[in-house]
């Protein structure tokens, strides 16, 4: 169980935002309209914190992949 791939706070906010998603479904009229404008909002510092993930993710890979590179060059 411990192996399991822990969720990143991103994606805890991603599955937050489409559960106010789902229950502003079921909002009538002007309720409904300032839901969305509000998850609008509130999806763009996901965004910048999904980019910023990837940005590390690739450089971490960039690092891993000199360090093979450098491994095979010594032998």
């Amino acid at each position: 169980m411990n192996d399991m791939k822990r969720i990143s706070p991103a994606v805890r906010k991603l599955l937050f935002l489409f559960a106010i998603l789902i229950i502003s479904c079921f909002l009538e009229g002007m309720a409904n309209f300032i839901v969305l404008i509000l998850l609008c909002l509130a999806l763009i510092p996901v965004s910048c914190s999904l980019d910023k993930e990837e940005r590390e993710y690739n450089e971490w890979m960039d690092d891993m992949i000199r360090k093979q590179d450098e491994r095979k060059n010594k032998e």
